[in-house]
């Protein structure tokens, strides 16, 4: 994305569709009805899309510590939900990851309060759809509705200039949630 806009833009990952491509995975490996019945194979995938709010710096140990204690009970179970005859074995292999770590780790972004999905661009599409009136308007109609907007958007800046910013309504559940992921650091 750097290289067609410039090195000045910042390409960052979703950590709900992380989890999304988590439990597609899951899915694809036939793990759906253990993942739900059992608890360590729940907490196991846990621990994997928990590796985004780790430091980056530290990613590295706990991939390592999920390669040393690769034949635990957990990794047997899930060897054990594809009904092969003998033994179950495991073979794990390494593969290059698909976007580097700087991409979908929000440790800092939780640290600094910044947003960790793409909700905002999610909401401004629907704030904007919701503006236009309908779905594909015509390019006047859209100017003119964004020059509406625009007028808006003035008038909120100018108050947050004078120290009355806008009222943001942050749900209970998000601000508690955030408080426990705060004070894991």
């Amino acid at each position: 994305m750097s290289n067609k806009l410039g090195p000045h833009v910042n390409a960052k990952a979703c950590f709900y569709h992380l989890t999304q491509s988590t439990w597609r995975k899951i899915q694809s490996l036939g793990l759906s009805n253990r993942y739900k019945e059992d608890g360590d194979i729940k907490h196991f995938c846990g621990m994997l899309d928990g590796l985004a709010f780790l430091p980056v710096d530290r990613i590295q140990d706990l991939v390592d510590y999920f390669d040393a204690n690769h034949d635990t009970v957990t990794y047997r179970r899930i060897g054990q939900t594809r009904q092969y005859p003998g033994p179950v074995t495991m073979r794990v292999r390494r593969i290059p990851l698909l976007l580097p770590p700087e991409k979908w780790n929000v440790n800092l972004a939780t640290i600094e309060n910044e947003y960790r999905t793409n909700n905002l661009c999610e909401s401004w599409n629907r704030g904007f759809q919701q503006l236009v009136g309908y779905s594909h308007p015509t390019i006047w109609t859209a100017i003119e509705r964004i020059r509406k907007d625009a007028a808006i958007v003035s008038m909120h800046l100018t108050l947050d200039a004078r120290g009355q910013p806008p009222y943001k309504r942050v749900r209970r559940e998000t601000r508690d949630l955030q408080k426990r992921l705060k004070s894991l650091y």
